[in-house]
């Protein structure tokens, strides 16, 4: 018996989609007095140089530029709030909850749901206005210490590239060209 196909995915990647700024320059520097070029400099030769994944260097340059004075995840989940998103955001989601399925779709359970998958961190964006629109967000993500700071990666998006497929998923990526986002 085949499974029926219902459910309709929208997913989005945060950085420069749903945002014109990518969130560590945003909210993260800002709070932590972290200088931007050099941090941005430093990942690209711990990629260059020792062969690190862009999200792992980026993290580990994280962790070593705020040394001793690691937030912990909760702090970061609160600077998620000060998140800034394209114009029109996160009212869309709020018209899509409301206007965006005929009679029809309903009476054939057509269902739609949100996701968010990032290269920046998770946390940042289930502080954001944009969480409790979304099914689930897939980002990087920080262990802790006996103390509440991070301490080390624990999870990034590679992960999402190991997702089962089976022949009920279709995938059907949609681009919106920068000019109608704004």
């Amino acid at each position: 018996m085949n499974t029926p196909q219902n459910t309709i995915a929208i997913v989005y990647d945060y950085d420069q989609t749903l945002s014109p700024s990518y969130m560590q320059e945003e909210v993260v520097f800002p709070a932590f007095g972290i200088n931007g070029e050099s941090f941005w400099r430093r990942c690209t030769e711990l990629v260059r140089d020792t062969g690190y994944d862009n999200e792992l260097a980026y993290m580990k340059v994280m962790l070593d530029t705020l040394g001793m004075d690691r937030p912990t995840n909760k702090e970061l989940r609160q600077l998620g709030a000060k998140l800034n998103f394209y114009k029109g955001l996160p009212e869309m989601f709020e018209e899509f909850r409301n206007g965006l399925l005929t009679e029809e779709h309903l009476a054939h359970d057509i269902t739609v749901e949100h996701y968010i998958i990032s290269s920046g961190l998770k946390v940042l964006l289930d502080g954001s206005r944009l969480q409790p629109y979304v099914r689930a967000i897939f980002g990087c993500e920080f262990a802790e210490d006996d103390e509440g700071r991070i301490t080390f990666p624990s999870g990034s998006t590679k992960a999402c590239s190991t997702c089962p497929r089976t022949s009920t998923t279709t995938w059907t990526p949609i681009f919106v060209p920068s000019r109608s986002r704004t």
